[in-house]
């Protein structure tokens, strides 16, 4: 299922509100699963007992998209591993034949969840030309720079990092999905900067490439562990905006022309 990127999640508050108890439109969807025998479904839970009244049709895009966004919520909460189809229906209050006539499978939903979050939170956000308003090269490196590490903060990212990170034997592909989607337009665009920063005398003669690489990878390493606090903590220490703000002025002090100083604010 394809859904304008981003669409998600500016429905997900409106969507798991407790106080809308919705039923979803019946529709003829390319993955249907209205033949599904009842065993499959009976295995878990019996399916007509699972059903509740609703009295708010959705649209199929708003079904869609109201079962994962609970699925997020609830692999995120359980783990991939403990997580069920009916605990996602429940979440999503959605009965579970109408949740399979979206998704067929456990694996599916999940790879729904990353793939909308992914590009809803990220890849539209930077995959864009070259920043034409900044004073500096230096500048739109740091304004970049912030817009992703910020972008990382946010609980839906940063849980589907955790998730992405926990089942990559399970779901290489994702992986991959992450790298090419998120980093890999991130670096393009870091890139271009930094070739016109390049262009301009701003910053010293460097293998561009290799320079957005080591950039982003920094991002994302440190986007990383402030997903695990837990872990990382004695690493990165709890001041955030001190760190990014180092973290960030160190990069950019590494692109800059021998005794150059850094422009614009820290």
């Amino acid at each position: 299922m394809r859904r304008q990127p981003g669409r998600r999640r500016e429905l997900v508050p409106a969507l798991l509100s407790p106080r809308r108890e919705s039923r979803c439109v019946a529709h003829h969807h390319p993955r249907s699963h209205e033949s599904i025998t009842p065993p499959l479904i009976t295995n878990v839970v019996n399916a007509s007992a699972f059903e509740s009244p609703y009295n708010q049709p959705l649209s199929p895009d708003e079904c869609a998209d109201r079962i994962t966004a609970a699925a997020l919520l609830v692999f995120g909460r359980m783990g991939y591993a403990e997580a069920s189809l009916v605990d996602v229906a429940r979440a999503a209050r959605v009965s579970l034949t109408t949740l399979l006539r979206h998704y067929a499978s456990k694996d599916e939903v999940f790879r729904e969840v990353v793939r909308s979050t992914l590009i809803g939170g990220l890849s539209t956000r930077h995959d864009a030309a070259v920043p034409a308003d900044e004073p500096s090269a230096a500048d739109a490196v740091r304004a970049l720079a912030r817009r992703y590490w910020s972008t990382m903060e946010e609980p839906e990212l940063a849980m589907v990092v955790r998730l992405v990170m926990s089942e990559l034997p399970r779901f290489p592909e994702l992986a991959v999905f992450h790298a090419t989607e998120t980093l890999e337009r991130v670096a393009h665009t870091l890139e271009r900067i930094i070739d016109r920063g390049v262009a301009r005398g701003e910053f010293r003669p460097a293998d561009t490439r290799a320079a957005a690489r080591i950039i982003v990878a920094t991002l994302a390493a440190h986007a990383l562990w402030f997903a695990y606090p837990d872990i990382y903590g004695g690493v990165t220490g709890q001041d955030r905006e001190q760190v990014m703000t180092t973290t960030i002025d160190t990069l950019i002090h590494a692109l800059l022309p021998i005794d150059a100083e850094p422009s614009g604010p820290r």
